[in-house]
């Protein structure tokens, strides 16, 4: 699986570490401190070749996927790094010739999952970038960097106690901040309307600003060649326009906590501010980025592809319809034209109570300028749906983005997307006959079927090592790259010694 057969951890290396970042030598140094020392040796590397990979991707003109997703789940990145760089079965070996009196599974150990997700929403997200890496496809995936995602669980007195799990205490040393492209959010406030002499410019005046600084999570695919990014949009405080600050609420929670309670108004706002927060920096972060590279936005559509993952991040369509016009000049229907060129959306809910909805009223008054994109968008798409259906009220009102007070999310990511996906057969089946029965009936051919599917090589490579070296023993490396090469097992189905080892692989897992 590694082709580079350069030892990037030797004793040497985690010696020198230990002794430079913590003034211990590698006899004295407890797992904790060479958990550190490993990681960011391996972080440095990762980093070597994610320059590698930009410089490659960018001499190619390649187009890049940009996965906006609430959650991510990728578990920890100590073991998953270490098996795509091709160092996992040489640590144990450096860390005794270094002095150090842990193992590898020591180091692991110490590591807490990332709190940036907790089912399989998250879970898909992390495998698509991790597939994209290892099929060398460029991809930023945008979210939230959760300073405490997760709950630790635990019986006291007999109650069930929860306290929050601050996973960044030992997932830090993954992230790599980048101060440099910090971004303003902005929410509240009101629009002004300036009429010249081609079009009316609107302005937000008044409104309270949220500073979005980003931290990168580096994700290797299998073989390490090429390194995607997470980038993780982490909040801070800044003034108003006014000279005052938002809300405390808004400015220490809204990258506190996944998935804040709202069962209260304030809950839900929080909720809109952090689905807000995670679109306006990554919509922004995306354009200029590609401006950086290609020097206008004539081209956008046919370089990125930009996916929405269930309906959390729907607001990145108005929002890049908002930068577009208002920031760069472009006309409504040029703006149009390039959101339905690249957005994609993945439904995970056929339950019409599941569907995000927002109250009008409180939607308008947080975001008043992207109430109004939304109002428009819809009222154009009802006057053309009122051309092709005459008089059908109830189909119109059904797929209506604003209707009884409310702002509905998924029939916003249907009407701006070039393609749609359910996450299995029988799902995407539900998703095209009955839960947007009507829209798959006006648009037929941008639904589709994507099965979620496993990362082998995390269930695989990484929670069975000892099975997967009786595999490679086996067949060789390549179904680690490519799952349908494991088909080559078959020719073993009644080899009595190959049967036997995997027995005892079997025993000594259970």
């Amino acid at each position: 699986m590694k082709k580079d057969v350069t030892q990037i951890l030797t004793s040497r290396e985690i010696g020198d570490r230990l002794e430079r970042s913590f003034g211990v030598s590698p006899g004295d140094a407890d797992p904790v401190q060479c958990y550190f020392a490993v990681s960011d040796i391996l972080r440095e590397e990762l980093l070597r070749r994610k320059k590698a990979f930009d410089a490659k991707i960018k001499k190619a003109g390649a187009k890049t996927v940009y996965y906006l997703s609430m959650e991510f789940l990728p578990g920890k990145n100590l073991p998953d790094v270490a098996l795509c760089l091709g160092e996992r079965e040489r640590i144990d070996a450096a860390l005794t010739g270094a002095g150090c009196r842990f193992t590898f599974d020591d180091l692991c150990a110490v590591e807490k999952d990332p709190g940036i997700g907790n089912g399989g929403l998250g879970r898909l997200a992390a495998c698509y970038l991790s597939s994209l890496a290892s099929l060398s496809y460029p991809a930023v995936g945008y979210s939230i960097c959760y300073e405490k995602g997760f709950f630790e669980q635990k019986i006291v007195d007999g109650e069930q106690i929860e306290n929050p799990d601050g996973w960044l205490s030992t997932g830090s040393v993954w992230l790599v901040p980048d101060r440099s492209s910090e971004r303003t959010v902005r929410m509240g406030g009101e629009v002004r309307e300036e009429w010249g002499s081609d079009r009316c410019r609107f302005t937000l005046v008044g409104a309270d600003e949220i500073g979005a600084v980003p931290y990168d999570m580096l994700v290797p695919g299998a073989g390490g060649e090429a390194v995607n990014s997470l980038r993780l949009w982490k909040a801070v405080k800044k003034k108003t326009a006014g000279g005052g600050a938002p809300d405390e609420w808004e400015q220490d929670a809204v990258s506190q906590t996944l998935y804040p309670k709202d069962d209260l108004i304030e809950g839900r706002m929080l909720r809109l501010a952090q689905q807000y927060f995670l679109v306006s920096a990554s919509v922004g972060d995306i354009v200029d980025s590609h401006i950086r590279r290609y020097g206008s936005l004539d081209l956008i559509a046919d370089h990125a592809a930009i996916h929405i993952n269930d309906t959390h991040p729907a607001l990145a369509v108005p929002e890049l319809m908002r930068v577009l016009m208002d920031e760069h000049g472009k006309s409504w229907d040029e703006a149009w034209s390039t959101v339905r060129s690249v957005f994609s959306y993945t439904n995970h809910t056929v339950l019409p109570e599941a569907l995000e909805t927002w109250n009008a009223e409180l939607f308008r008054m947080r975001l008043p300028r992207i109430y109004s994109i939304v109002r428009e968008i819809n009222e154009r798409q009802s006057q053309t749906l009122w051309k092709r259906y005459p008089g059908d009220f109830d189909r119109i009102a059904e797929m209506a983005i604003t209707a009884y007070s409310r702002v509905r999310m998924a029939p916003l990511c249907v009407t701006a997307s070039r393609s749609v996906n359910g996450v299995s057969k029988i799902h995407s089946a539900i998703v095209k006959n009955r839960l947007f029965r009507n829209f798959y009936e006006y648009e037929p051919s941008k639904f589709k079927n994507v099965t979620n599917g496993v990362s082998h090589i995390r269930w695989l490579a990484e929670a069975d090592p000892a099975l997967t070296a009786l595999i490679r023993e086996a067949i060789g490396d390549a179904f680690l790259t490519d799952l349908s090469a494991i088909g080559e097992l078959e020719r073993y189905r009644d080899d009595a010694a190959f049967l036997s080892a995997l027995s005892d692989v079997k025993r000594k897992n259970k």
